[in-house]
């Protein structure tokens, strides 16, 4: 049986979500070991054997809540002494109820940009040290998606948008690679796996942006 090149490793944020899951799945098929990054221990745990059983690949897990600015600075502390990491995908993303409170708020511009930005500051300065590494961003485009929240949701992922495009100018001269991906849905098992395999079909075209819709 075919066994694909080792690619190193790739750091997966929102790992337990459907759109999480699929992106692990082929990743590791793609031979990529796997660091896996959500809150749910025990979902977490499951997910890896999983993968483990499926791609034959080592799965790591690192259960912390990305909003929660402890748990963030923590997984930032052990990704950045990581040499062996050379993709990051920031999936990890939270719902607001319709009308969010104050808390609320704060955590999902924690996890939907902030978050993000800080997994970038982590392994960016070690990718252009090698020269080589890959940030993909699950974002949206403006009025592409009504998730609720006043805006707030939405607000978050198309700052993915804007995020990953600086990030293609200040890097892709020293060797590293950005892709923003822009589903406009992703809820239903179909939908994650058709949008994973067309993601990274326009990671290997070189795609700066991607629409898999």
């Amino acid at each position: 049986m075919y066994a694909p090149q080792h690619q190193g490793a790739a750091v997966i944020t929102g790992a337990t979500s459907r759109l999480g899951a699929q992106f692990a799945e082929r990743l590791g098929q793609r031979g990529y070991d796997l660091i896996l990054i959500a809150a749910d221990a025990e979902r977490l745990r499951s997910q890896a054997r999983r993968l483990t059983d499926l791609t034959r690949r080592s799965v790591e897990t690192l259960a912390v809540d990305l909003a929660d600015p402890k748990d963030l600075a923590r997984a930032e502390r052990q990704l950045r002494l990581d040499s062996s990491i050379t993709l990051l995908l920031n999936n990890a993303s939270r719902r607001p109820a319709r009308f969010p409170m104050a808390q609320e708020i704060e955590a999902v511009i924690g996890e939907g940009a902030r978050a993000p930005a800080r997994m970038v500051q982590a392994l960016a300065p070690g990718f252009v040290a090698r020269g080589s590494g890959t940030i993909i961003n699950l974002a949206a485009a403006p009025a592409t998606s009504a998730f609720g929240g006043l805006g707030l949701y939405d607000g978050a992922r198309a700052f993915m948008l804007g995020f990953s495009q600086a990030l293609h100018r200040q890097l892709a001269s020293q060797g590293v690679r950005v892709q923003a991906i822009l589903p406009s849905s992703g809820g239903e098992d179909a939908d994650a796996r058709r949008i994973a395999e067309a993601g990274l079909a326009g990671l290997d075209l070189g795609e700066l942006v991607t629409w898999p819709d």
